[in-house]
């Protein structure tokens, strides 16, 4: 899709230019990623589960009626509505509720999944490339995440539990 719309010239130059910059950038990056986890607070919630669905309006009503539900009950029930799926993320605790009431329009689940939330300030909206540096940050850790949400001074992401220890040790590498 990026060469249909630019063109094979432009994918080349616009390589080209990240090569060149990319040194700097990379250990610019690296210190706004730590900057930004050590002076935000963190929030780990292990033991959830992800559900991605076909989106319409029938699984649109009842993932808003679960969401409804397990709101009153104090519980986790993270929802990301895409062009073509919903994105479900919720305690384990209710795999068996959430998947009887959505398994007619699941297309993928994932059993232990980590929910890390970036509680920080404005600065997170009002700071350019704050989600590359996170992302990248992650990735240079091995860390492989599967979804992101972000808001004004919040960044929620979501990684496999067999990744847990990777995010841990990259947490610890960080506070030195």
């Amino acid at each position: 899709m990026f060469e249909f719309i630019f063109g094979k010239k432009f994918k080349e130059n616009y390589l080209e230019f990240v090569a060149k910059a990319e040194p700097k950038k990379k250990k610019d990056m690296d210190i706004k990623f730590k900057e930004i986890m050590n002076k935000s607070e963190l929030d780990i919630k292990t033991d959830m589960n992800f559900m991605v669905l076909k989106n319409n309006f029938v699984c649109l009503d009842k993932v808003n009626a679960i969401y409804k539900d397990l709101f009153n009950k104090n519980s986790i029930f993270t929802v990301f509505y895409g062009t073509n799926t919903i994105t479900v993320a919720f305690d384990k605790r209710y795999k068996d509720y959430v998947f009887d009431n959505l398994r007619e329009f699941l297309i993928q689940q994932i059993n232990g999944v980590v929910k890390i939330h970036i509680k920080g300030d404005e600065s997170i909206q009002a700071t350019p490339g704050i989600v590359h540096s996170i992302v990248s940050g992650f990735a240079h850790h091995g860390v492989n995440i599967l979804s992101i949400l972000g808001s004004y001074d919040e960044i929620i992401l979501f990684v496999e539990s067999k990744d847990f220890e990777k995010l841990t040790n990259m947490l610890k590498e960080i506070k030195k």
